[in-house]
Parts: C-alpha cells; sequence; structure tokens
C-alpha cells in the first residue's frame, strides 16, 4: 500500500528533502522511500496495509559556491553547493488503510479494466481511489500503489468478457503490424523506383 506524505518547505534557497520510514513492530530499520528531493509532496510506496507507520522528513541545506562567493567573500561561485546544515524531523505517525484485496481491481474513468502498474513491482492491479471528473486520466491514482491510473496495462473493457478484450487486442495489433508492413513495401518500390530513373538519366546524360 501507499502513503501520500506533505509538509512545510523550510525558508531556505536550495533544500534537499529525505523521506523515510519504519515499524511500530520489533523490525525497526530506518527505510529510505524518497533521496534528495526538491519537492515538498511524496509517495511512500511498498507498506503493509492495515498497519501503523512512523514517517520523518530530513532537509538538507545548500549554499552556493565554497568559502561564501554568493557574499562576496573570494569563493569559488562555479563551484558545486556546499552543506550548511542538516534539519531532521520528529517522526510522525501514520497508517495505511486495510489490505486490498485482490478481487477489488476497477475500472478507470474510461472504462478501462487496468492490471499491473509498470513502475512498482508489487502493485498487480489497479485500484481506483476518489477522484472528480474534472481531472485528467494521468491525475486519477491507485489506491494500492499510488501511481497514476496510466501507468496500469489495460487489461479489459467495460462490458465485454475478457475473450472479447483479447481479440480486440490481438485484432488491433494485426491491423497495425499489416499497416507497417504495407509502409515498408511502398518505402521499398519507392527506393526502387528512384533507383531505377537514376540509372536510366544517368545512361542518357550527355
Amino acid at each position: 500500500e501507499s502513503v501520500y506524505v506533505a509538509w512545510e518547505p523550510l525558508p531556505a534557497k536550495s533544500v534537499s528533502y529525505t523521506v523515510e520510514w519504519t515499524t511500530k513492530e520489533e523490525d525497526k530499520t530506518i527505510r529510505v522511500a524518497v533521496k534528495s528531493s526538491q519537492e515538498t509532496v511524496a509517495m511512500v510506496r511498498g507498506l503493509r496495509g492495515g498497519s501503523p507507520h512512523l514517517l520523518r522528513v530530513t532537509a538538507r541545506i545548500f549554499v552556493p559556491g565554497v568559502g561564501g562567493a554568493a557574499a562576496g567573500a573570494g569563493g569559488d561561485a562555479a563551484a558545486p553547493p556546499s552543506l550548511f546544515a542538516t534539519v531532521v524531523g520528529a517522526w510522525c505517525d501514520s497508517a495505511t488503510d486495510r489490505a486490498v484485496e485482490d478481487t477489488e481491481a476497477c475500472y478507470d474513468p474510461l472504462g478501462k479494466l487496468r492490471g499491473r502498474c509498470s513502475g512498482c513491482p508489487h502493485c498487480q492491479k489497479f485500484v481506483v481511489t476518489r477522484y472528480s471528473y474534472l481531472q485528467r486520466l494521468d491525475q486519477v491514482l491507485c489506491r494500492r500503489c499510488g501511481c497514476s491510473v496510466v501507468n496500469h496495462e489495460i487489461v479489459g473493457t467495460y462490458g465485454k468478457t475478457a475473450e472479447e478484450h483479447a481479440w480486440e487486442q490481438a485484432e488491433r495489433q494485426r491491423r497495425q503490424k499489416h499497416k507497417q508492413q504495407e509502409w515498408r513495401q511502398q518505402a521499398a518500390a519507392h527506393g526502387a523506383h528512384g533507383a531505377d530513373a537514376a540509372l536510366e538519366t544517368h545512361a542518357w546524360s550527355p
């Protein structure tokens, strides 16, 4: 499962955030969910459903150049930023909703049944979250992994059986392959015609 995290930005020009999480059980291993991000929102994925967790954000503040170049102290303005301070946030309580059942696969707003996610190895089926019809399709998220619906493969269509959907997919691929073959043949014929014309012109040129 996944948890959406948001926090207030620090009043600094160059800040890098890291999001960590751990469980409230015996295993207190600290895991990094997001590393070195400039965003103030993150999606923590791969959590166990129906269980509490602890989350924290660590901020690393950087200053440009070395030796205070920005302040006119004679440093190198072209040098990479230097770490100025590290601010470690407190652990915050969080919890995931109940585990998503395998039978809860959902259709997207366009009536397409969605399956596994291309960006999350642990997400095998799309489960829709609450959304508005004013949202774009890529803004509709999966409740299981938090990724966009467009990252999940289409495995069915509303009102059609799995066999009908599979036949339509195969037929669509067949037509596309046939078109590609026609384009290749036309390109080859056009190239051969151009070569013949060039030979003819060369033979009769003075």
